[in-house]
């Protein structure tokens, strides 16, 4: 798991796929070329946002380790796991802003999760409608 920067094989078969359909040519790189495209992809907000251009392209300088401005396999999932790990962090933080909010305790917030847990079937994070009806 650590060679494959904590994903395990399901996720790296995944991402293994999305990263061959960006190398056409079988090189085992992403070029300059198609970096742009899977830099838009995988920032979709920095277009629109100065900062986010600006994350961007600090995440692909730290991963560029050969500093050749492409991307080989191990530097992507290199950016595929600061990303997860910001998003990961961004959760973490809006759940705490909300527990604060509400002011439930951390027994309450722990029973409040199992309950959703029991319900979220597919475990994807959402509760849809139909669990929601399971719950009654």
């Amino acid at each position: 798991i650590r060679q494959n920067e904590g994903f395990d094989s399901d996720h790296v078969e995944r991402f293994k796929a999305w990263f061959e359909e960006h190398d056409p040519d079988g090189t085992g790189e992403i070029s300059k070329l198609q970096l742009a495209v899977v830099m838009q992809k995988l920032f979709p907000e920095m277009v629109r946002d100065l900062e986010e251009h600006k994350r961007a392209r600090a995440v692909l300088k730290e991963v560029d380790a050969d500093g050749d401005g492409a991307l080989d396999f191990h530097e992507y999932l290199s950016i595929m796991r600061r990303i997860e790990d910001d998003e990961n962090e961004l959760r973490l933080q809006q759940e705490r802003d909300a527990v604060a909010a509400t002011g439930f305790s951390h027994t309450e917030v722990g029973e409040f999760r199992q309950i959703f847990q029991a319900y979220d079937r597919e475990a994807d994070g959402d509760v849809d409608f139909t669990e929601v009806c399971n719950m009654f």
